[in-house]
């Protein structure tokens, strides 16, 4: 089993120029919830571990953790809304936090496995890197700025993105490289270097991809250049939410 301590969000999706022709879409997200998810459709035992509000949005998200069969015995409900993530043309606008910068119920009994990042409570992430799992994966996340002193330790796998320059990139087990492709250990896998129409989902989709293979030893070479070619599938489909969703085809 893989304990997912992370975020949960109520995304939303704004796209177009004028006001009045502009798309709005909404879906369940956050990348703990999308990792949580992915995880859980490729058929790995996943407890998810964070913080939600008590509103409509809890119970769709309720839905997909008993659909998909999460754990969800360390999910607390807070009293309030829960937060929100807005984007336009692709590009973040605004995050309303409430829930997510809650303190963390951390299980007595440990998962083999542990998912973090930075969306959580800064106090519940240092006492989760210092835990005694077999591995801890670590996406930096939007907020690497929280681990500015971060010392990394035998049993972590550390994952971040090129533009940040907090944490030093040879320290990175994976590092995703946007348009370029990723690096797994220090070896480079490129994509085709074309921009994507819909970009949000993609770091979280290739998370699920790795952490899967490392769980079930199946990580190889050919795995890691297929993997480029399913993020680059995945152009026009909008939302993180939808691009996890494609692993159940």
């Amino acid at each position: 089993m893989i304990d997912v301590y992370g975020g949960i969000f109520l995304d939303i999706y704004v796209n177009g120029e004028k006001p009045h022709e502009k798309n709005i879409d909404i879906f369940p997200g956050g990348s703990g919830f999308n990792i949580a998810l992915g995880l859980s459709i490729l058929n790995n035992d996943v407890r998810f571990i964070g913080n939600i509000g008590n509103d409509l949005f809890k119970t769709k998200i309720n839905e997909e953790f008993e659909k998909n069969n999460i754990n969800i015995d360390y999910l607390k409900i807070n009293d309030g809304k829960s937060d929100v993530f807005i984007s336009e043309n692709e590009k973040p606008f605004a995050v309303q936090r409430k829930n997510n910068d809650l303190e963390i119920d951390i299980p007595k009994k440990l998962s083999e496995y542990a998912f973090v990042n930075s969306e959580i409570n800064p106090k519940s992430l240092n006492r989760i890197l210092e835990l005694d799992y077999r591995i801890i994966f670590i996406d930096t996340g939007p907020r690497h700025f929280l681990l500015n002193e971060y010392y990394k330790k035998k049993n972590h796998f550390l994952i971040s993105n090129s533009n940040n320059n907090n944490i030093t990139h040879e320290k990175c087990d994976l590092l995703k490289m946007d348009l370029k492709g990723f690096c797994y250990n220090n070896k480079f896998y490129s994509s085709n270097g074309k921009e994507l129409t819909y970009k949000f989902g993609t770091g979280d989709l290739l998370d699920v991809l790795v952490i899967d293979s490392l769980i079930k030893n199946n990580l190889s070479h050919e795995k890691l250049m297929s993997f480029t070619k399913i993020i680059e599938n995945t152009n026009k489909i909008k939302g993180a939410f939808n691009k996890i969703l494609l692993l159940t085809k």
